[in-house]
């Protein structure tokens, strides 16, 4: 698996977005390296770097869990990773 990713994460601000993706993250050894947000009026704005160097499994695997809507909490928020 490479070595590090960017996540981002955008829709309308709500109590647990950022824990949610952080506990989908640390449940494949993935780690966060550097990580912004915002909250632009209602809406809540994210950018992760994280690495992968000790994730478990494959990057699919690793990405199917980041968007699982249950694993991460976020129902109408929009993930991107790249």
């Amino acid at each position: 698996m490479g070595d590090r990713v960017v996540i981002t994460v955008t829709g309308k601000d709500k109590v647990g977005i950022v824990a949610g993706v952080a506990a989908a993250i640390a449940k494949c050894g993935g780690n966060i390296v550097d990580i912004s947000q915002t909250i632009l009026e209602e809406f809540f704005a994210m950018i992760m770097i994280v690495s992968l160097s000790e994730a478990k499994g494959t990057f699919k695997e690793f990405e199917d869990k980041l968007r699982d809507r249950k694993s991460t909490r976020l129902n109408s928020s929009h993930i991107t990773i790249s």
